[in-house]
């Protein structure tokens, strides 16, 4: 088949921009690298990674960040997988009414609402009953953060958890109902055990996208520099770190902990999508 002008124009098109794509993916990691170099000549890698931030005392860890952005997330991963999980199961069973066309809409569109705006809410709503009837003081806490950021990954876990169930051979489902099982054993010991690779995955990127976020934590987490030993405590997150130290002098030593601190973000995204892939071979 002889190929035309158009054909032979878009495979180029789509080639360089594949090897674009790449190039820039692979440049990215290179220069954040370079720029932490003077970073890890006045601290060691070790140093920076298990001491905290003590700039006056030229000491520029991030270990009370590293641990805030994983305790956070891993515990607003907990929360919204279970709140998913029931969702995801009511979806599946009532798809079809108009309460749950109506519940799959408004998820679709919480997917696609700003994360400075679940801040917002945050502030508004979370925060002044944290304040109220928990031991912190002014309601920014990493708990506060915990909660917004469980709201925020759920339509990220739903829906991959619906795509996994709607992927249950209708025979399996066929047996469970012939054998006398409800909608909570049908769930609990069919379709949960048919998918639970997909709520697996759904998990692991509920929690990488909490992680991930900037806003959320910028905004009700009281970015305390101390290490946080409760979950009523403020604390400050990588993230959240990142864009503090932004607006700072940009030939400082401290603002090269910008690039230190992205990296250690790609490192972290990175091994998270590897057991993705991995999960789903």
């Amino acid at each position: 088949m002889i190929k035309t002008d158009k054909e032979i124009l878009f495979k180029k098109l789509i080639t360089i921009m594949g090897r674009l794509i790449i190039i820039i993916i692979l440049i990215l990691p290179v220069v954040l690298i370079i720029n932490s170099i003077p970073m890890l000549r006045e601290n060691s890698l070790f140093t920076l990674l298990f001491s905290d931030w003590k700039p006056l005392e030229l000491n520029y860890g991030l270990r009370s960040f590293i641990f805030t952005s994983v305790i956070t997330a891993f515990f607003s991963s907990v929360i919204g997988f279970i709140l998913s999980s029931l969702t995801a199961l009511y979806l599946y069973f009532y798809k079809e009414r108009k309460i749950g066309k109506l519940l799959y809409g408004c998820i679709k569109i919480m997917s696609g609402i700003p994360t400075v705006v679940y801040g917002l809410a945050g502030i508004l709503l979370i925060v002044p009953l944290i304040r109220n009837y928990t031991p912190s003081s002014s309601g920014l806490s990493l708990l506060s953060v915990i909660f917004v950021l469980s709201i925020l990954i759920i339509p990220t876990m739903t829906v991959y958890m619906i795509n996994g169930l709607n992927l249950v051979q209708k025979d399996t489902i066929t047996a469970g109902l012939s054998l006398g099982a409800n909608e909570l054993q049908l769930f609990w010991y069919v379709l949960l055990a048919e998918a639970k690779k997909y709520f697996g995955i759904a998990f692991i990127l509920g929690f990488s996208r909490a992680i991930s976020d900037t806003m959320i934590a910028l905004m009700i987490s009281g970015n305390s520099f101390r290490f946080p030993t409760s979950v009523f405590q403020s604390a400050r997150n990588v993230t959240s770190h990142i864009a503090l130290l932004i607006p700072g002098e940009f030939s400082g030593i401290e603002f090269k902990a910008v690039f230190l601190s992205s990296i250690i973000l790609i490192f972290i995204v990175v091994v998270i999508n590897y057991f993705v892939i991995r999960w789903e071979k």
